[in-house]
């Protein structure tokens, strides 16, 4: 299971995410996870790649032995509509097809755009 918070500001502001876990279980023979959890990773790898060359990264963690990326970022930058976007019509895809296998949720948090 992963689960997926994408923070938002007091004003309904996209201001980041993060993602803990695997999807499936780790194949030794194959050496890697399900390909639901390689597509999921490369999803959250893009869209944190996007926003740290167009955005103000306040933070950003990442470990990929424990399945875990943190993304908080801050900024007005005018891809970032574009990026959200995507970044939730990916998610919404995903969990469209593998809802056992995702969870995800908003919260409100301090940071502010």
């Amino acid at each position: 299971m992963n689960s997926i918070v994408i923070y938002k500001d007091k004003q309904g502001n996209w201001c980041g995410f993060e993602s803990c876990g695997h999807i499936g279980e780790y194949d030794e023979e194959a050496g890697q996870y399900s390909l639901v959890c390689c597509a999921l990773s490369m999803h959250l790898q893009t869209i944190a790649y996007s926003l740290e060359k167009h955005m103000d990264l306040v933070k950003l963690i990442r470990d990929d032995e424990a399945g875990y990326l943190k993304v908080i970022f801050k900024g007005d930058s005018p891809l970032l509509l574009g990026i959200e976007t995507v970044f939730l019509n990916g998610l919404t895809l995903l969990k469209e097809d593998y809802k056992k296998y995702l969870k995800v949720h908003e919260e409100e948090v301090e940071y502010h755009v």
